[in-house]
């Protein structure tokens, strides 16, 4: 059906029914992006995400603004952080405006990556509690996993001898390109 639309991108072209077409396609595009998150299947996201962007970068002029479009930006922003996608997560930042920075959605996912980057694990465990949108429920729980094993390695990095965990890694280090003398010879 979509395909014989001649309004949509990349094409763009004037037509009589031309905003009904973005908005029933950016309206599928969103659908289909919160299927992916209940289907709990991260590709589809991506790939259902890439398909509707354009929608909300491409088309700005020609269609009202969607109540989907911050809920979704954020999700896919979180998405990035489960992924550890830490620049592409950045980069998406910056091509967001400054009144979309201030979005609840948006901003929940710019703390989660600032207190994750801090080591605050504990904001970041209890910001599933305050989740602006409910479809961030399934990323969250995956960033919860993540946290836990996080916060696990840091509790036990001062215990665990390095010298049987980086033969187990096949690492090989000297002590003296060990930073700071972090490693000592037993």
């Amino acid at each position: 059906m979509l395909t014989g639309f001649k309004s949509l991108p990349p094409l763009l072209e004037e037509s009589p029914n031309a905003v009904h077409e973005l908005s029933l396609a950016r309206d599928i595009y969103e659908h289909a992006v919160v299927l992916s998150v209940k289907a709990e299947d991260q590709d589809a996201f991506e790939r259902d995400f890439f398909q509707l962007k354009p929608y909300y970068t491409d088309t700005g002029n020609r269609l009202p603004p969607s109540p989907q479009e911050y809920p979704i930006l954020g999700l896919n922003l979180l998405r990035l952080l489960v992924q550890n996608r830490i620049a592409e997560f950045h980069t998406e930042l910056e091509l967001l405006s400054a009144s979309a920075m201030e979005n609840p959605c948006i901003k929940h996912a710019v703390e989660l990556e600032q207190s994750f980057m801090e080591g605050a694990y504990n904001r970041v465990l209890s910001a599933r509690q305050t989740v602006p949108h409910e479809t961030y429920v399934y990323f969250m729980d995956l960033l919860a996993k993540t946290v836990s094993v996080a916060d696990l390695l840091s509790e036990t990095y001062q215990m665990v001898d390095p010298w049987p965990c980086m033969s187990a890694l096949c690492i090989n280090m000297l002590k003296a390109h060990c930073p700071y003398g972090l490693l000592s010879v037993t």
